[in-house]
């Protein structure tokens, strides 16, 4: 059955008492039986969530993210549910660390935004230099009446438009 496939290599990965001797195992499991690797990935990070390992989470990802078996929007979206549970117990430590494991700018942006984290959405919506970004931080300040997150974004915007002006 490909449930219980998947919980054996649930429980190997985060079972073992050395993660890559864990991941090669699960991967030979999944190698044979053809499993979800995006649903193992996301069942593996939650469940170490879960026994407050969050710190190994980056080591899973990295770990499956060398079969080569998903693409990054993949990693992104099995990371996302454990971003939810991470932000709603406030661990934003490990927060920032997970975000950092996502591939796109625009996707940590977005996780930022949805866990609430907006002057974290904002700095990277800086660092991206779009004004659709900025604008999106803003609204959600706005209606969220983070007013100081508002102000940030406002005054960006004007010195982005006078250096537009002033070339």
């Amino acid at each position: 059955n490909s449930d219980e496939r998947l919980a054996v290599a649930v429980l190997v990965i985060c079972g073992a008492e050395i993660l890559a001797d864990g991941l090669n195992l699960a991967y030979r499991i999944v190698e044979r039986s053809e499993l979800p690797v995006e649903k193992l990935l996301s069942t593996c990070c939650q469940l170490l969530v879960q026994k407050d390992k969050v710190e190994q989470v980056s080591l899973v990802v990295s770990g499956i993210q060398e079969w080569e078996a998903l693409r990054p929007e993949a990693v992104d979206a099995a990371l996302h549910p454990v971003l939810h549970i991470v932000a709603a117990n406030n661990q934003n430590n490990y927060l920032d660390s997970l975000v950092r494991l996502l591939s796109s700018d625009q996707a940590k942006m977005e996780t930022f935004i949805a866990c609430g984290r907006l002057k974290s959405a904002y700095l990277v919506a800086v660092h991206r230099g779009h004004h659709e970004d900025i604008e999106r931080v803003q609204e959600v300040a706005q209606l969220g009446g983070q007013m100081h997150i508002v102000a940030m974004c406002n005054k960006w915007l004007a010195n982005s438009c006078q250096s537009v002006s002033l070339s």
